[in-house]
């Protein structure tokens, strides 16, 4: 369908009628802070024909400084479009939905409509203003005909994805569900309409763990961790390791690699793929090893788990952005203070490498556990499908829960 096509659809919901100058003005503060009489910037209350509406701005939370920058500039509908995705399913956010409608700013505004005190709240990318729903549906003439959950969200993305062309996202938004409907009756997109995983789990988790879920519609500008240049010199490195940088250098008899940088002296490291085989490294050594961390993770500490050391399958996140963490898995040797990194091909001190990726542990689980947790989830309770990040973050909790509850596991079995 023509977007042409998609304009005639819509055309019943434009408003013929134009936007007040008061509401004009409203959008003029909130985007670049112009005062007027009707609005109290103190107390963030805008009057209008003798009502008071509160409000708040949406660029005075904690957000990147690069977005509050941003959002005090016009934006196109489209750009408006994918932050409001983005940010619906990275905020954190009580029962956060997306709605589609008209108003006197067009026929495709995207809103997030969120509960914030029992009472349902709107956040306006566009015109950078947080309100009462009630309120902005009856001063901008808000008139919304589909609404979109999260779950609705994650399918869209990995559809959008698929197609390779997000240019399609404003037919997802109009028709998300009939596409959604009507794709779940091929055998190939059959998974679009399950509501329960095998053996009952709820498919709602991949809105929390499933693959991606952690950065939905994300930019590049949305990738901006404190010291990037250091990582994306690393992460380079590590992939060819062949020629040596002028700001690294190679000490032979402790076989390591030292990268000088203005930010962090004496940043010590090794390269895993020294200590692995041929076939190991070679994936070590490409842009392959990305993508995986939490089975590389979960691999590497079932290889390590004969050894004598502490080590520990640690399930955490990393920050890529002032507010924005992403979930990642490494391996902590706890009484040689190292950590050892798959995706990034390191061996590194372990205060070095929590101060550069700025990494949270949320789990760490005894690499001796990793046997028992795997029988147990995987074989005795049939869980195979089960995916890494459970066994990474949820793996001992799963176990003590399972065997509390073995009988019927073992019912299941016989």
């Amino acid at each position: 369908m023509k977007k042409e096509n998609i304009d005639i659809l819509v055309e019943p919901y434009r408003l013929k009628e134009p936007m007040p100058q008061e509401i004009n003005d409203l959008i003029n503060y909130a985007k670049k802070k112009i005062k007027v009489s009707s609005i109290n910037t103190f107390k963030k209350q805008f009057t209008y024909q003798d009502k008071i509406y509160n409000f708040k701005l949406f660029s005075d939370l904690k957000l990147p400084k690069w977005e509050q920058k941003n959002l005090k500039m016009p934006n196109n509908n489209y750009y408006s479009i994918l932050r409001t995705l983005k940010l619906a399913f990275s905020m954190d956010l009580i029962n956060p939905r997306v709605a589609i409608g008209s108003s006197y700013l067009g026929v495709f505004q995207p809103l997030i409509i969120f509960q914030e005190n029992n009472q349902d709240k709107v956040l306006d990318y566009e015109t950078n203003l947080i309100m009462n729903k009630d309120d902005y549906y009856t001063l901008f003439k808000y008139n919304e005909y589909n609404f979109l959950n999260k779950m609705d969200i994650y399918k869209i993305q990995y559809l959008l994805e698929n197609l390779t062309d997000y240019n399609y996202v404003l037919y997802f938004l109009i028709f998300g569900h009939e596409i959604i409907d009507e794709l779940s009756k091929n055998s190939n997109y059959s998974f679009l309409k399950i509501k329960y995983i095998t053996y009952g789990i709820n498919a709602y988790f991949q809105c929390l763990l499933g693959d991606n879920a952690d950065n939905l519609f994300f930019m590049n500008k949305d990738y901006n961790p404190k010291y990037k240049d250091i990582i994306d010199q690393i992460d380079n490195f590590t992939e060819n390791p062949r020629i040596l940088p002028k700001n690294i250098t190679y000490d032979y008899d402790k076989n390591s690699y030292t990268l000088k940088n203005k930010n962090i002296s004496n940043l010590q490291f090794r390269l895993l793929s020294d200590f692995t085989s041929n076939e190991i490294s070679d994936n070590l050594l490409s842009s392959n090893r990305y993508h995986n961390c939490h089975i590389n993770a979960l691999d590497l500490t079932l290889a390590l788990t004969e050894t004598d050391e502490s080590i520990y399958l640690v399930g955490g996140k990393f920050k890529v952005n002032e507010v924005d963490y992403l979930f990642h898995s490494w391996i902590e040797i706890e009484d040689k203070n190292m950590v050892i990194d798959y995706n990034h091909n390191i061996i590194m001190n372990k205060d070095t490498y929590y101060k550069i990726w700025e990494v949270v542990p949320i789990s760490k689980t005894p690499a001796q556990n990793i046997y028992e947790i795997i029988d147990t989830v995987i074989f005795k309770a049939n869980l195979e499908f089960l995916h890494p990040i459970f066994i990474n973050y949820f793996g001992e909790e799963l176990t003590r829960d399972l065997k509390k509850n073995e009988h019927l596991f073992n019912q299941k079995n016989d």
